[in-house]
């Protein structure tokens, strides 16, 4: 039988759901990934999370084969040992999307805060992804600042409107109007930035 690692490598979701049931006590194994001198240890979630990031799996795939890992009994806690993103960070800074609506849909924690001290709400801005940051924003602290960029949420759908990071979308002028509606405040280095004041969309999303 192919190896989970082997068969996370194909957008091949039944092969995988064979895989998982024959031998469910793997389904939380990382999956080995890199050459013999440099091999690191993925998680399924996020080698799958990889494949979508690299451009070699759709979201309909990812969000199948996540779907699959998670009810073959996949351990929704689990933190990266070197950043501690949890699953659902995860997604959503490699631009998986589906594959963070399948986490978030089984219960997966979504508060954690990981590298930088950002949580997934600060992600989701900073990726453009309204519909996520919908999904995170009850209950969600709106002036708490992350360590590297000593920004809000709402700074951070800013930071990625201004210089858009790899894999992001387009929704940030969603996602600022989304924030301010629930009560995040402009920093005034935002409000009185040139840019802002030139872009008719996002100066009505900041109510400007």
């Amino acid at each position: 039988m192919a190896t989970l690692r082997i068969l996370l490598d194909y957008p091949d979701a039944p092969r995988i759901s064979a895989a998982t049931t024959a031998l469910p006590h793997r389904t939380g194994v990382p999956a080995r990934k890199g050459s013999a001198g440099a091999a690191e240890a993925l998680h399924p979630i996020q080698a799958v999370c990889g494949q979508v990031f690299e451009g070699r799996l759709s979201d309909f795939e990812s969000f199948a084969e996540a779907r699959v890992l998670i009810r073959a009994g996949l351990d929704l806690t689990h933190c990266d040992l070197n950043t501690g993103d949890s699953l659902v960070t995860t997604a959503i800074g490699l631009s998986a999307r589906s594959v963070a609506h399948a986490l978030l849909d089984a219960g997966a924690p979504h508060a954690l805060a990981g590298r930088f001290g950002a949580r997934p709400l600060h992600w989701a801005a900073i990726m453009g992804m309204p519909d996520l940051l919908e999904r995170l924003l009850p209950d969600a602290d709106l002036a708490e600042r992350d360590r590297a960029l000593a920004s809000t949420p709402l700074g951070w759908a800013l930071e990625g409107w201004a210089s858009p990071p790899r894999g992001s979308h387009s929704g940030h002028a969603v996602c600022a109007a989304a924030l301010v509606e629930a009560g995040a405040v402009v920093d005034t280095r935002w409000r009185d930035n040139a840019r802002v004041r030139h872009d008719c969309a996002l100066r009505a999303a900041l109510r400007l």
